[in-house]
């Protein structure tokens, strides 16, 4: 990566044993079917996340947009944790 990856939460968690160190990093990415391209997001007013990830903008049917998988990988950290 050509840039640092930032992590963010919504409240402070105990260290897991996990490095801080950024020269070890792997990322697995995850595909549940259920994708959708970035340029069709503008104009996606549907319901087009599982319903037990799915975010409060899309079940109130407003205008949603990538930050909504930021809900999807907090959702799935809470369910196997």
């Amino acid at each position: 990566l050509s840039r640092p990856v930032i992590f963010t939460q919504s409240q402070l968690l105990p260290n897991f044993g996990l490095s801080t160190s950024f020269d070890n990093i792997s990322v697995c990415l995850i595909d549940y079917s259920e994708t959708l391209p970035v340029t069709q997001l503008t104009n996606w007013h549907g319901m087009y996340q599982p319903a037990v990830v799915r975010t409060p903008e899309v079940i109130l049917g407003h205008p949603w947009s990538s930050s909504v998988d930021t809900w999807t990988i907090e959702c799935l950290v809470r369910f196997i944790s």
